[in-house]
């Protein structure tokens, strides 16, 4: 079973936003069914009590300084001297050949994996087993993003064997994408393939307000644009048989797919168009509508609307 700790609220500390939004977003995550939650002092100081239903981390500057809170199964410090009980320490290895950091920490309790943001350029598969050999106690993984490949490093290292993993909700802070570790695991059968997440696009917004970043509309899972399609082919086949082109249904991650017209449409979009718009029209026109909606995309160099579309079809259909 692959665990999933999410920092996203350790990520947040230079944000000023309402507490309620972090409260919500908090709640979000514990329908998301994540194991853990990371929180960092400034955020707990803003929502405590936390909710209920999930356990806590928090991260901390100085675990020694700091006595137990019920409300947090563990901490998680960079770096503590000792061994502690009940402490994570998070330690930054790009380099798998620094083997003197691991070493230093190999007989610790609980050690997180910072980094790694490399280890696709090599044979991954022999560094991970490094790790796992070299680390004696429990061992949790949280990839970097330098190189954007965090998501793919915590999906090959489920795929090694890994049981715990460290990411955070649209890569924030430069880690790997919640949701995208998420889908990723539940298209390889590691997790309930049974559950919906609906929740994804109210998250994204709820960042968005507390960032002021707005995520492209081509960000996997999450991006507005990803369930909009435009080309002919991709229209036709997908209207056909989606699996061959979508790993997941768009209503299980609270999307919709939209058919866009625009000067790659074909044949089949025009009538898919016609059809989820409610305008009956004679098959046979549809030709002539195509050619109609392909001259007025290039005309404004995008795609073009609905109500456009339909004052075409509306045209076409009274000549």
């Amino acid at each position: 079973m692959i665990r999933i700790t999410d920092r996203t609220l350790s990520c947040l500390d230079s944000f000023q936003a309402d507490p309620q939004l972090f409260l919500r977003l908090t709640g979000m995550l514990i329908e998301c069914g994540v194991d853990c939650i990371e929180v960092s002092e400034k955020v707990y100081s803003m929502i405590k009590p936390l909710p209920e239903g999930v356990k806590y981390a928090l991260r901390v500057k100085n675990a020694a300084d700091l006595p137990g809170i019920p409300e947090f199964s563990r901490m998680i410090c960079r770096h503590p001297y000792s061994d502690l009980p009940g402490v994570t320490v998070e330690v930054p290895v790009n380099d798998m050949s620094d083997s003197y950091t691991l070493s230093k920490y190999a007989d610790f309790s609980s050690v997180r994996i910072k980094g790694l943001d490399g280890v696709l350029l090599g044979d991954y598969t022999a560094a991970f087993k490094q790790l796992n050999r070299t680390m004696k106690g429990a061992l949790e993984i949280c990839p970097g993003n330098s190189q954007y490949c965090a998501t793919a490093i915590a999906m090959e290292w489920a795929s090694c064997g890994g049981s715990d993993i460290v990411a955070s909700f649209g890569g924030i802070g430069g880690f790997a994408a919640l949701e995208e570790v998420v889908m990723g695991l539940r298209v390889t059968r590691q997790r309930k393939s049974g559950k919906h997440y609906a929740m994804f696009p109210l998250m994204r917004m709820l960042i968005q307000e507390i960032t002021k970043y707005r995520f492209p509309r081509s960000k996997p899972v999450i991006g507005e644009g990803i369930f909009c399609v435009e080309s002919g082919i991709h229209v036709d086949g997908i209207s056909k048989q989606p699996k061959c082109y979508e790993p997941f249904p768009p209503d299980v991650v609270g999307q919709v797919r939209t058919v866009v017209l625009g000067k790659h449409s074909g044949k089949a979009s025009v009538l898919i168009k016609l059809k989820e718009l409610g305008f009956e029209m004679d098959s046979a026109l549809a030709p002539e509508l195509l050619l109609e909606v392909k001259d007025l995309s290039i005309k404004k160099n995008a795609p073009i609307s609905s109500d456009e579309f339909l004052a075409l079809a509306r045209k076409i259909s009274s000549t």
